[in-house]
This record gives C-alpha cells, structure tokens and sequence, in this order.
C-alpha cells in the first residue's frame, strides 16, 4: 500500500474580487479570480502579510513597489529556497505588468490559509 506523506505550507493567493450588478441593492453578488498562488512562509513575509488575518487589501501598484523594494528579484539566488521565491514573485510580476495602469473596479486583495501538499 502506498503511503502518501503531507506536508503543511501557508499558501498565499492574490485575488481580484468584482462586485456584480443585483437587482436588489441590499444584495451583494462577487465574483472572485485567483491570479496568482504561492506556498511557503516565506512568501507571506516577504509582502508584509500577517498569516493568521482574512482578506489583505493590496492595490497592483502599491504590490509592485512591495516587491521592488524587497530586493527578491535583485542579484543571483543564492540556494534553493531563492530560487524558487525569484521565480514565483517574477511570475507576480509578469501578471502585475499585463494589468491597466489605473486599477481595475473591484478589489484586489491577498488571502493567507494553510493547506496540505502531497
């Protein structure tokens, strides 16, 4: 029998939430895009994250300067763990790039939760 081994990380998402037109103003109606997901404690800190909170506000530019300023994608990585957090935030980036300069209508908003990996 094969045994499976599970492994716990905190996995991030970056969301973009729009609010649908209703007929009933009282009624609220989103729907939700995942962008982008990343595993590892180390993603969360790195975007100032607090692991235990909900919904994280995060407008696409004000995450660009988070980013730029943290100096993941400056330099050479120096071990595994570095390269894999310059790929994952270099892929952040790409997406943050192909985006409208103005932010689109809806909420963008970061959501921490920990899972289980296979």
């Amino acid at each position: 029998m094969l045994e499976l081994s599970m492994t716990w990380e905190l996995i991030t998402q970056y969301i973009h939430r729009t609010k649908l037109p209703c007929e009933d103003d009282a009624t609220f109606i989103h729907k939700s895009k995942v962008h982008w997901v990343a595993y590892g404690q180390n993603v969360a800190s790195i975007l100032d994250l607090d692991e235990d909170a909900g919904d994280q506000y995060a407008e696409p530019s004000d995450l660009r300067q988070t980013i730029s300023d943290s100096g993941v994608l400056d330099g050479a990585p120096s071990d595994q763990e570095d390269h894999y957090l310059r790929i994952v935030f270099s892929d952040l980036m790409n997406k943050l790039d192909k985006l409208p300069s103005e932010t689109p209508s809806g909420d963008w908003l970061f959501v921490c939760r920990w899972g289980d990996l296979v």
